[in-house]
């Protein structure tokens, strides 16, 4: 194993120049679908956390176990994405590594957070956990040459945040946890105040200065000369030119897919979570018929996401929204999405009889706020016809609300029904304006299609 480029593309097409006459369209790489595996198991770790009746803490440690992990996976995702063919092997196996350890001690972080677990191995699962983050957040953000900055996601190579979850280390309980959510904010802060092109502006000035300082000394006599890792000789000037200012240039579509194989991911796992409950329980006509709703619930999500939506998104178009948006929305997505299918798995392991209250509004909140991301992407897209938007809104979040109130003593299969219900309608709705959009293209022109 070495630390050696590979291709970003399986197809050798996808590397045509432009002057070939070919279009060049990027994919995943094999290592980059290798990495994503990872993904998996932090996905299925992540599902302990919601598992059974859990009390009001739970949902912040999912957040922030959820963000940390995301976050993490998609800095190494930023860098797969922006070196392409310079994509080099061995810094994505030591950021699936780092993942691989955090997805491993989620059930002990579960037991010394949730379950005020003492013994040594939680706290030490709890540890491990913090202890990988640092590290991976540490080496991803070393992914990219001195001066280049990741523009549109900046705290991909900012670990102020890191911090306080190195102090984590020597802290026990939840004063745990507070830290770990203090060092998400600053992170999530960072990315809604720091402004890449004014960093990048900064970064500029100064380089220049630091030039002007090196040439004013280089005319008083000979620079110093120092020695580089490899032991190359060199000067100020030269590591000044090695050195250069600019901004790191994502691939949208090639994101975009990433971001997408991710929901898949997240949309598998659920599967994997209904499959192993029915190894545990008796089989019976509840459990099937709890089988078969949970099953066309996560083809709808997919359908929604994936076939009328972008990179994972329901209803997005792409280009409509920045991408620090779009990651957000990525993020909330995939969460609802994971949480759903929690939700689903516990219908399946009491079919036939009512969910017990945490499982009921986790499926019922994970629906709103999928809806309510769908709507944010939707009116983003230009769809503002009130007439249109005014039935999603009460059939996507104020039902939900209501049965999440009121429902305690309807099947959870029956929840899981009316979820199925409002997905269908949302497909059937997506179709119809798909069909509208078709009749307005003029003669000659391809017509949209949906996402891949």
């Amino acid at each position: 194993m070495t630390d050696e480029p590979q291709p970003s593309g399986s197809d050798p097409a996808d590397s045509a120049s432009p002057d070939s006459g070919m279009l060049t369209e990027r994919h995943a790489s094999w290592a980059e679908l290798f990495f994503d595996l990872v993904a998996v198991a932090g996905v299925a770790g992540l599902a302990h956390v919601l598992a059974g009746e859990f009390g009001p803490l739970a949902p912040a440690l999912y957040v922030a176990l959820f963000l940390a992990f995301w976050m993490t996976w998609l800095i190494f995702t930023l860098y797969g994405n922006s070196a392409g063919s310079e994509l080099r092997l061995v810094r994505l196996l030591i950021g699936m590594f780092g993942l691989g350890v955090m997805a491993a001690a989620i059930p002990g972080v579960t037991e010394a957070v949730l379950h005020h677990e003492t013994t040594d191995g939680a706290w030490l699962a709890a540890n491990a956990f913090a202890l990988a983050y640092v590290i991976a957040r540490w080496f991803g953000a070393q992914s990219w040459r001195g001066g280049q900055l990741v523009t549109d996601f900046p705290i991909a190579q900012q670990t102020l945040g890191i911090l306080p979850w190195v102090v984590s280390l020597w802290v026990d309980g939840e004063a745990k946890l507070a830290l770990w959510g203090l060092g998400l904010a600053i992170d999530v802060g960072g990315l809604i105040i720091i402004n890449g092109s004014r960093m990048l502006a900064s970064y500029q000035r100064r380089a220049d200065e630091m030039r002007r300082r090196v040439d004013r000394s280089a005319q008083q006599g000979p620079l110093p000369v120092h020695h580089d890792r490899r032991g190359n000789r060199r000067t100020a000037l030269d590591r000044l030119e090695a050195m250069r200012v600019g901004s790191v240039r994502l691939d949208p579509e090639h994101l975009a897919e990433r971001l997408g194989l991710f929901v898949i991911i997240v949309l598998g796992e659920g599967i994997i979570q209904m499959v192993r409950t029915s190894w545990e329980v008796p089989w019976d006509r509840g459990l099937l018929g709890a089988g078969l709703v949970g099953f066309l619930l996560l083809v709808g999500l997919f359908t929604l996401s994936l076939l009328y939506g972008h990179a994972g998104i329901p209803y997005l178009r792409p280009g409509v929204l920045g991408i620090r948006v779009t990651l957000a929305l990525h993020f909330v997505v995939a969460g609802s999405i994971a949480a759903l299918a929690t939700a689903l798995a516990e219908t399946i392991e009491v079919a036939g009889q009512p969910l017990p209250t945490a499982q009921r509004w986790l499926m019922c909140a994970a629906v709103m706020i999928y809806f309510g991301v769908g709507l944010i992407a939707a009116v983003a897209g230009g769809n503002r016809r009130r007439r249109s938007l005014v039935p999603w809104v009460i059939a996507g979040i104020v039902l939900p609300a209501i049965i999440g109130a009121t429902a305690d003593q309807t099947r959870g299969t029956t929840v899981a029904w009316y979820v199925a219900a409002v997905l269908l309608w949302h497909i059937l709705a997506a179709r119809r304006r798909r069909r509208g959009d078709r009749t307005d293209i003029p003669d000659g022109v391809s017509p949209p299609t949906a996402e891949k």
